[in-house]
C-alpha cells in the first residue's frame, strides 16, 4: 500500500500565500519588545542576586536622606578580608553617618540571610533595620529604616560556607558602648563657660595589671615605677577622659592631649600604639571610627618634619572638637550625655596594652624633664637631683608647665647659691653633701613652681604629697 496514503491520504502540506508576505516593521517591533522584556527580566534577576550579597564592614548605608558607613564591631570571620555583618550588629556605633546624624533606637533586622556566622544569621544587601534617629540639636527625631546602598563587596562570592570558618571569641561589648551612660556634662570656666564631656575614670596607675612584666622587660626600672606612681597621684586616672577645655581631648594618667589642630602628645601616643600593636589599634580605635595619620611637612633646610594628626570619621581640628561636644550645653550641666567618640577612648584606656603605652611614655617624659638644663647653667637638672623625690618633683612640673621648668629651676638654684655662697655651682663637686644640698633646693623649687610668673596650680600641696610618698 502506498505509504503516503497510509500516513494521511489526501492531506496536502500547507503552503504560504505569496500574496500575504509578513510586515517587517511589525516583526522588528515585536523583536524589540521581546528584547526589552528580556532585559528587564535580567535586570530584575541581577537585582535579586545583588540583594543576596553579604553585607560586610565598610558597606555604604542610608537612613532617609542621610548616608554613611556600616561598621562591624564583633570579632567574626571575614568575607573578602572584611568582617562579616550579622544580625547582632544593631548598636548605635555600627552606623556612622557623614553628616553627624545619630541613631536613637533600633529594632530588629529584616530580610537577613539563612547562613550563619558564629551562630548568628548573616546580613545581606537587601536587609533593612527600622529605627529612629536625629541630628544633634533640637530637631525632632526621624523614623525610617537603615538600608544598604552597597554590600561592601567587590564581587559576589561563589558560595557561602560558614561551617569551616574560625570562631574567635566574640566580644559582647565593643567601642565602649557599655560606658554610654557614664559620661557627664561639666562646666569649665565662669566668665564665658564651656560645656563638655567628662569621664573621671577609676583605674589608678598603681592598679596596672602588668607591672611585673613591664619591669622585668627592662622598659621600666623599679625606681622609675615608684617615681611615676607617686607623681601620678597628682594627675588623673589611667582611664580619665575629658573634652571641656582648650584641647580636643585630654586622656590618661599623664593627661596627654589632642590639640585644637588635631596634633599633640596624645596623637603621637596613638601613632606609637598603632605601630606597636596594629591589631589592637584596629580593634580599639580604627574599627570604632578613630585613626591617626603621619604627615610630612617639608622644611627650608630640606629636612622633613613628621607630625601626627588624629581623626574621628575623617574629622579633625575644630570640626572634631565641635562633633565631640555636640549636645553639651548649660541645660545639660551635671547630667549624663551621650558622646560616642569618647566611648571608644574610655574603652581603650582600660586596655592593658594601651596602658603600657601610657607608662612607657611616662618614663620618656621623666627622662626628658630631668635632661633639661636650668637656664644659664651647663649641667642638666639630673645632675642636681638624684633622689626619687627630686625627679618626681621635676616631672610633676614638666607635665603641667613644661615651658616653665628651666627658668623656675634656675631661680631655685640662684636662691640656693645666694644663701650658700661657698657651695660649688657644679653639682659634680658636691660628693658627700649632695643629698643635703638637693633637699634644700627642692624646698625652694617645690613651692616656687606656683609663685610669681610660675602658674602651676597648687604647687606647694602637690610637692607635700610627693614628700609623703617618697
Amino acid at each position: 500500500m502506498d505509504r503516503l496514503k497510509n500516513d494521511g491520504e489526501g492531506d496536502a502540506p500547507e503552503t504560504q500565500n505569496q500574496n500575504s508576505a509578513p510586515d517587517h516593521d511589525q516583526m522588528k517591533a515585536d523583536n524589540q519588545q521581546k528584547m526589552e522584556e528580556k532585559r528587564a527580566e535580567n535586570e530584575e534577576k541581577d537585582k535579586k542576586e545583588e540583594g543576596l550579597l553579604l553585607a560586610i564592614d565598610g558597606a555604604k548605608i542610608k537612613f532617609n536622606d542621610h548616608t554613611g558607613t556600616f561598621k562591624v564591631l564583633s570579632n567574626v570571620p571575614t568575607t573578602q578580608d572584611k568582617l562579616t555583618g550579622t544580625i547582632v550588629e544593631k548598636q548605635i556605633p555600627n552606623f556612622i553617618f557623614d553628616d553627624g546624624f545619630l541613631m536613637i533606637t533600633l529594632t530588629e533586622w529584616q530580610d537577613f540571610g539563612t547562613a550563619k556566622v558564629q551562630e548568628n544569621y548573616v546580613l545581606l544587601k537587601k536587609s533593612t533595620l527600622p529605627g529612629t534617629g536625629k541630628m544633634p540639636g533640637s530637631v525632632p527625631p526621624e523614623t525610617g529604616k537603615i538600608e544598604f546602598v552597597t554590600s561592601g563587596q567587590v564581587n559576589a562570592p561563589e558560595s557561602i560556607d560558614a561551617k569551616g570558618a574560625p570562631v574567635p571569641e566574640q566580644k559582647k561589648e565593643t567601642c565602649g558602648i557599655q560606658y554610654r551612660n557614664d559620661i557627664t556634662c561639666v562646666k569649665y570656666g565662669s566668665k564665658n563657660p564651656v560645656y563638655g564631656p567628662l569621664y573621671s575614670g577609676s583605674i589608678k596607675l598603681a592598679s596596672y595589671k602588668k607591672w611585673d612584666t613591664i619591669v622585668l622587660s627592662g622598659k621600666v626600672t623599679t625606681d622609675e615605677k615608684e617615681i611615676i606612681l607617686a607623681m601620678s597621684e597628682n594627675e588623673g586616672n589611667m582611664d580619665a577622659i575629658q573634652s571641656y577645655d582648650s584641647e580636643i581631648i585630654t586622656a590618661g594618667a599623664m593627661q596627654k592631649t589632642i590639640n585644637p589642630e588635631g596634633y599633640g602628645e596624645l596623637s603621637i601616643q596613638l601613632w606609637e600604639f598603632k605601630q606597636e600593636y596594629p591589631d589592637k589599634f584596629k580593634e580599639l580605635f580604627e574599627n570604632c571610627g578613630w585613626n591617626v595619620k603621619e604627615i610630612e611637612i617639608p622644611q627650608k633646610n630640606k629636612k622633613v618634619l613628621k607630625k601626627y594628626q588624629a581623626y574621628y570619621n575623617d574629622k579633625t581640628g575644630k570640626d572634631l572638637k565641635a562633633l565631640i561636644r555636640k549636645g553639651f550645653e548649660a541645660k545639660k550641666n551635671k547630667q549624663k550625655v551621650i558622646c560616642i567618640p569618647m566611648e571608644s577612648f574610655i574603652n581603650a584606656c582600660k586596655d592593658p596594652d594601651f596602658q603600657s603605652r601610657q607608662i612607657v611614655d611616662f618614663i620618656k617624659r621623666l627622662n626628658s624633664a630631668i635632661n633639661k638644663k636650668p637656664t644659664g647653667f651647663s649641667n642638666p637638672i639630673k645632675d642636681f637631683v638624684k633622689s626619687k623625690l627630686g625627679k618626681a618633683t621635676v616631672l610633676d612640673h614638666d607635665v603641667n608647665r613644661p615651658g616653665h621648668v628651666s627658668d623656675c629651676f634656675r631661680d631655685a638654684l640662684n636662691q640656693f647659691f645666694a644663701s650658700n655662697k661657698k657651695v660649688s655651682k657644679n653639682p659634680v663637686d658636691w660628693t658627700g653633701n649632695h643629698s643635703i644640698y638637693e633637699k634644700e633646693i627642692l624646698e625652694i623649687y617645690g613651692p616656687l613652681r606656683g609663685k610669681g610668673n610660675y602658674t602651676m596650680t597648687d604647687a606647694s600641696g602637690r610637692y607635700t604629697k610627693l614628700k609623703t610618698k617618697l
